[in-house]
């Protein structure tokens, strides 16, 4: 600078990296480059020309840009098979497993991009908390389409608390986080931790909630409806 003084200044940093083996471990799912892969970026974006990945159930290709200014715009695809552990990256209050074909685009400015696309389960699981109580949808069937800012859930089916359940929805959208969502869920002999303090086994008729007020926030779920029971375990720490 105009006092001598050494500085580093991204403004025009740009370069390119070529990769002949890579592997990584990502939420303790193994991902390999398959083949060769190639990145090219400045201080705008980041494209990636040539990006193979599998392992851990993922078998996947990434390619096109990805903004990391106002200055760019992304264009992004990816399509394959992910493993759905990946996902816990971005989420700390909702847990996936399994496996999802998705043929999903993020394509807009950097602040407004929206995803477009489809993602197919067959095996899949979701967990979350309510309140100390961990509720958990497994053996997930569904098909989810992304629009713009909003995910619909088509026709999900699957087993919670060892019942079997069906269940559509949809969910919206801030970029690539969920602000909001909504599920309808009928279930036949499912077990579920309700009402508070209870275990209760019987038919569901299920409204479950999900809002975050702010982008930083964890989602907020709620759920309500009615669980015609069979039968009911009550059980309280009074340590």
């Amino acid at each position: 600078n105009s006092r001598g003084e050494l500085v580093f200044n991204t403004s025009n940093f740009s370069g390119s990296a070529q990769f002949s083996q890579l592997a990584l471990t990502v939420q303790d799912t193994p991902l390999a480059a398959v083949e060769p892969l190639s990145i090219i970026f400045d201080r705008t974006k980041v494209d990636f020309v040539n990006a193979k990945f599998a392992g851990g159930g993922s078998n996947m290709t990434i390619s096109g840009t990805v903004a990391r200014t106002n200055d760019a715009t992304n264009n992004l695809s990816v399509d394959g098979r992910i493993s759905l552990n990946l996902l816990n990256l971005a989420t700390v209050d909702t847990f996936f497993a399994g496996n999802a074909d998705v043929a999903v685009r993020y394509i807009g400015p950097y602040d407004t991009a929206r995803l477009s696309g489809t993602a197919y389960t067959e095996n899949a699981s979701v967990a979350a908390f309510i309140g100390t109580d961990r509720l958990t949808l497994e053996r997930i069937k569904t098909r989810v389409v992304f629009t713009a800012d909003q995910a619909e859930i088509e026709d999900a089916t699957g087993f919670l608390g060892g019942g079997r359940f069906n269940a559509t929805g949809g969910a919206l959208l801030n970029g690539l986080s969920v602000s909001n969502f909504r599920l309808s869920l009928n279930g036949d002999n499912v077990t579920v931790p309700l009402p508070q303090d209870f275990l209760t086994t019987g038919d569901a008729r299920l409204e479950i909630t999900g809002i975050r007020d702010m982008q930083k926030d964890s989602l907020q779920i709620t759920i309500g409806g009615r669980v015609y029971a069979k039968r009911s375990l009550y059980s309280k720490d009074i340590d």
